[in-house]
This record gives C-alpha cells, sequence and structure tokens, in this order.
C-alpha cells in the first residue's frame, strides 16, 4: 500500500506527518499563504544584505513550520544604510553637493542622482556637459543622457537632444512615463516640449568662439568628460545618471556611450552600478557598464571589476592604446571602485565622513 494513498476504507488513510506539519504551518497565523514556497536555494540573494525588521508581527520560522509548535516574536527595526554619492571628474564635487543635500535630508538616490546631474548641465563653465557644451560638426550643441532607477528597474534615456538644457530630466520623465526607454533627435525634443520643457539656444560665447577656432581643424578631441553619478540612499536604494553633449565636433547624429544602457551605465541593485567617461564607441564595444556589474556579481570588488573591464578594452585595442576611458562603480554595500586607461581622471567621493576628489587607478602603473 503507498503511504498517504486512501484505501477502500477511508478511516483507514495513513497519517502524513510532513502533511499534518505542513497543514499546522498553513494555519498558524502569520504563516505563508499556502501558494507561497521556501526558497529551494537561500544562498541565491547572498549579494543582498538583509536588514532587520521589528514590529508587534509574529511569524513562524522554516523550524517551526516542520514540527516546533512553540512561536517566537520576531523583532522588526528599520533598515537603515549609510548614504553615499560617487561621481566623475573633478566637477563632481559639485554634482555630489546638489545630490547630497537631498540624500542628507532623506531623500531617493533617483532625486540625487537627477539634481547633481543638472547642476553640473546648468553650469557654462562644463563645456561638456548640458549649456554650454562643445558643438558638433555642423556648430550645435547635441545631448545624450539616461537614468536608472534601482528600486524599480525603470530606466530612461534620450540621444542628439537639441534645445533643452537639462537633458537627465528629460530623460527621468520619459523613465516616469514607462512606455518606452530610449528617445532620440527630433522624437525626443518633441516628447521634451509636450512635458513642459523650455527651448533655449545652448550655445554659449564662449562654445561659439571655440567652434569658431577649432573648425578649420576639424579633429575631434580624444577624449571627453561625461558626468557621471552613482547613488545610495538611507533606505538602501540606488540610482544611475549620466549626462554629456558628446565628443565635441562629432558627426551630426553622433551618439556615444553615455544613454546607452548596457555601455555608459548599469545598475542592478540587487549587486550594484558602474558609469564611465571617455571615448564611447570604445566602452560600447564591451558593453562596459554592464560588464562591470557583472564581474561583481560573480565575486569581484567594484574596484577588481572596473580593472578587469579595461584590461578588455586595452587587448582590444594595443596597438591604438591613446585615448582615454575610465569607469567608477558602487557596490550594494557601498564598496566604490574607479579606474582609467590613462593618468588624469579623478573622481569625487561624498559621504557623512569624506568630500573630496581623488585619482583613479591607471592601467599600467597600477594594474597591469
Amino acid at each position: 500500500m503507498t503511504q498517504g494513498r486512501r484505501t477502500g476504507n477511508p478511516k483507514t488513510t495513513l497519517f502524513s506527518p510532513l502533511r499534518h506539519q505542513v497543514r499546522h504551518c498553513r494555519d498558524s497565523p502569520g504563516a505563508r499563504s499556502s501558494n507561497q514556497l521556501p526558497l529551494a536555494n537561500p544562498s541565491a540573494n547572498h549579494l543582498i544584505p538583509q536588514p532587520l525588521f521589528s514590529g508587534g508581527d509574529e511569524a513562524y520560522s522554516n523550524q517551526e513550520c516542520l514540527g516546533k509548535k512553540e512561536k517566537k516574536p520576531e523583532r522588526r527595526i528599520m533598515a537603515q544604510f549609510q548614504p553615499l554619492i560617487l561621481s566623475t571628474w573633478d566637477f563632481g564635487r559639485e554634482a555630489n553637493q546638489a545630490g547630497w543635500d537631498i540624500l542628507v535630508r532623506g531623500g531617493t538616490a533617483l532625486d540625487a542622482v537627477e539634481a547633481g546631474a543638472r547642476a553640473v548641465e546648468s553650469n557654462p563653465e562644463i563645456t561638456s556637459v548640458g549649456y554650454g557644451g562643445y558643438p558638433n560638426e555642423m556648430g550645435v550643441v547635441q545631448l545624450d543622457a539616461a537614468i536608472i532607477d534601482g528600486k524599480t528597474g525603470r530606466m530612461g534615456a534620450v540621444a542628439a537632444l537639441e534645445g533643452i538644457r537639462n537633458p537627465i530630466s528629460v530623460a527621468r520623465k520619459v523613465l516616469e512615463k514607462n512606455r518606452h526607454i530610449f528617445l532620440v533627435g527630433a522624437g525626443a525634443k518633441s516628447f521634451a516640449l509636450r512635458e513642459g520643457f523650455r527651448e533655449e539656444n545652448l550655445n554659449t560665447p564662449q562654445s561659439v568662439r571655440w567652434y569658431a577656432e577649432q573648425l578649420p581643424q576639424s579633429q575631434q578631441n580624444a577624449g571627453h568628460d561625461t558626468v557621471g553619478i552613482l547613488a545610495r540612499d538611507a533606505r538602501g536604494d540606488m540610482a544611475v545618471a549620466c549626462s554629456t553633449s558628446g565628443l565635441a565636433l562629432k558627426w551630426c547624429g553622433r551618439v556615444g556611450d553615455s544613454p546607452l544602457i548596457g555601455a555608459g551605465l548599469y545598475l542592478d541593485q540587487a549587486v550594484g552600478g558602474a558609469v564611465g567617461t571617455g571615448v564611447g564607441e570604445r566602452a560600447i564595444e564591451v558593453c562596459g557598464a554592464f560588464a562591470i556589474v557583472e564581474f561583481m556579481r560573480y565575486g569581484l570588488s567594484p574596484q577588481k571589476a572596473c580593472e578587469q573591464l579595461l584590461r578588455r578594452v586595452a587587448e582590444r585595442n594595443r596597438n591604438r592604446l591613446n585615448f582615454q576611458l575610465a569607469f567608477i562603480a558602487l557596490s550594494r554595500e557601498g564598496e566604490t571602485g574607479a579606474a582609467s586607461l590613462q593618468e588624469g581622471f579623478v573622481f569625487a567621493l561624498r559621504d557623512s565622513t569624506r568630500d573630496h576628489t581623488a585619482p583613479s587607478a591607471v592601467f599600467g602603473r597600477d594594474y597591469p
């Protein structure tokens, strides 16, 4: 006779201790729904810090569901994380200040990275981002930006956007609408105007003069100072943003890595995020930011992950390694990393005890 199967006499059904325990677990106050099962692999979430919770609720542990009758009150306390914001280049301190003002008041990481990018975009003295950014070959300023919300997983991006000072906020609006992820060119501008953004001339007297001086040379710069920002708020939620005017004198319509999810920026809140700066074509070739996050997922620290990615870039370009590319990374636990191919790249860090810039590790000097 098979255990648990009814015979001709229904009263002789064999008793199943496991079935009784599962019924006891289901019928217990505060227990799981009968449709929910324990995780088959509890270690699957080993990269996510597990905050404690408190309150008046009572629940049964897995051991109790397997037979213990005595229940234990489960204490719950609010999870607290150290807010932190990390940005590219020395002007990252300006971005960090704007973002930190939000984080220190308990604001979200998403609001912080948007505010940080807006601060840099609106500064005409920073000629590689936003208003006053150096124009393309036609003398037109075309802007790219992207933003990712780690809490919801939503993303928004715009590229080749003309006449709008703060492309990061247009990208944020795309994220919030949540119908599409990426808008470009005239479509991105039309969307921005419908959402209430004001059109304006993004050239400044300085950028006009620079264009007139550079036009006879018709040669693109070999590097570029994109603003990239990573943040974690007091709830442990993360966000990343990236904004740029692209390579100076670029071909009209050229889009680099900055607004491309996975190339210029990427974030998985279960692991961490990364964002890059430099010659975007080289980052696109290796899906740079995505690769760094995946390296972190499989055990590398943010620092080692950045270095590993740039080794890959160097190997692909070993006969023409005459350009700059750099990445910063932030783990879910708050560990940071920064590495570059060439000297000169610095990053800015702000938390409750630090507010400074520092040089990154350099390929061939600090790591092989």
